[in-house]
């Protein structure tokens, strides 16, 4: 009797040990299946030094593919602090989508070979057949890299070249060279165009950059920059001011400047107040005026009227100058966009007020408060507060003449 209670207790507890046996592998499965999945880090520096950035982990976290992260060196660079596996693990971290591989071409020169690796320390970023490389070992680098690989399409800027315009590969003062590495670390790539050998802009430029023409444009070079704008391109304009001196000179670039006066940009215009400033003083004079809204836009005027469904634009004209360039616009407005402009004539007093001119008064000492019926009364106080203030242009002192 007793040994079979012995029996029977030895058994009970060989099943306790059993079971207790079982559940602590399946938790170490579960464990080493969950780390698998979800490798996390956590980074206890005050700087974040060894986090990614949080655009990186938007990046990676709206991924809706793999993607393979193929590190291309010798074995005995792979680890090591602030080496290629110190960065791309991180990558791996953040989502089950990434996969880091590391490749020794000296070991797997086919690998290698097939994915164009001419150099070490190269980084690869593949999805869904598409492939890029790092322009190098940094995060920014990688996550540009990871960024054209998932979009698929290249981000370019068409740099007009062939009539004095400033160069992005040169370092020197005329030179815009810090503009390139600006463009290529936001994963946009740069190209020439001369548009005196070829007047003819691509569908492959994103953006195009005229960066100060020293020589003035001719018609056809600004017939196919007109062409691009408005068959929806983008473009960014720089122009220096004219300038005629024996070492140096910058054209007047009559042609462009048409052209740019067309689609209602002024070179010579600056303005004074900042936008969120402009916009106040416009809604306190016409807050009164219930069917009226002011807002701000960018970019074409004809544009912003198609976004607001509008079919006309109301225009005021002070003199026959306003006459000129107002009617090539409107003209230029119904053929591109099939939108009229009504003129609305200005009263007499108002006839020769000018923008710029009341800028020079003020800015030469003149006293705002004697603008009193040429501008309303948030504009004059504004004035009057920048220059006690001295602030913007007004921290300059007016230039004294010497005779």
């Amino acid at each position: 009797m007793k040994s079979d209670w012995m029996r029977t207790r030895q058994t009970r507890y060989t099943a306790y040990a059993t079971v207790y046996i079982l559940i602590v592998i399946a938790v170490l499965v579960l464990a080493n299946y969950l780390s698998n999945q979800y490798n996390k880090s956590f980074d206890s520096t005050a700087n974040k030094q060894f986090s990614l950035s949080d655009q990186t982990f938007k990046v990676i976290r709206n991924l809706k593919q793999d993607v393979n992260l193929t590190y291309f060196d010798r074995q005995s660079n792979f680890s090591g602090a602030g080496g290629a596996k110190d960065l791309l693990d991180r990558y791996a971290a953040v989502s089950n989508k990434v996969h880091v591989n590391y490749i020794d071409p000296v070991k797997k020169p086919e690998i290698a070979r097939q994915a164009g690796v001419r150099t070490a320390g190269t980084i690869v970023v593949e999805t869904a057949g598409r492939k890029q490389e790092a322009k190098g070992l940094t995060e920014e680098d990688v996550t540009g890299a990871l960024i054209r690989a998932v979009k698929g399409n290249e981000r370019n800027v068409c740099v007009v070249q062939g009539s004095g315009e400033h160069s992005l590969d040169e370092t020197g003062a005329s030179g815009i060279s810090v503009v390139k590495q600006l463009l290529e670390g936001n994963n946009y790539k740069t190209q020439a165009l001369n548009l005196l050998r070829k007047p003819e802009i691509g569908k492959e430029c994103t953006v195009l950059l005229v960066a100060g023409p020293k020589l003035d444009y001719v018609e056809p070079v600004v017939t196919a920059i007109k062409t691009y704008i408005e068959g929806g391109g983008r473009a960014l304009f720089t122009l220096d001011p004219p300038l005629q001196l024996k070492g140096d000179q910058v054209g007047e670039n009559q042609l462009l400047a048409d052209q740019l006066g067309a689609w209602g940009v002024n070179p010579q215009k600056d303005h004074l107040f900042p936008l969120e400033e402009r916009l106040q003083m416009v809604s306190a004079l016409t807050k009164r005026m219930k069917n009226v809204t002011v807002e701000s836009y960018a970019g074409l005027t004809v544009q912003f009227v198609r976004r607001r469904k509008a079919i006309t634009i109301l225009r005021g004209l002070r003199n026959l100058t306003d006459l000129d360039y107002e009617f090539r616009v409107a003209l230029t407005n119904r053929r591109v966009a099939q939108v009229e402009t009504v003129f609305i004539m200005t009263r007499e007093e108002f006839g020769f007020t000018s923008s710029s001119l009341i800028k020079q008064i003020v800015m030469m000492g003149g006293d705002p408060k004697q603008l009193e019926g040429l501008l309303p009364k948030p504009a004059i106080e504004r004035l009057v507060y920048y220059r006690d203030k001295q602030i913007g242009p007004f921290a300059q002192k007016p230039r004294e003449e010497t005779a």
